[in-house]
């Protein structure tokens, strides 16, 4: 899917990046449950934790 959103040149919005855009939008769609851990990290190409118990 590709997403293209045009948002104006204000100061405000001068420290947002795409990335900071992508990250943030993936961040809300796994915490309203609309992703898994392993959907959202594969999207950012975080790869997969590898949990240990002791």
């Amino acid at each position: 899917m590709e997403l293209t959103i045009e948002l104006p040149d204000v100061k405000a919005l001068a420290g947002v990046t795409d990335t900071y855009l992508k990250e943030m939008l993936i961040a809300n769609l796994y915490y309203q449950g609309k992703l898994s851990e392993r959907e959202a990290r594969g999207i950012l190409g975080m790869g997969i934790i590898v949990k240990r118990y002791c």
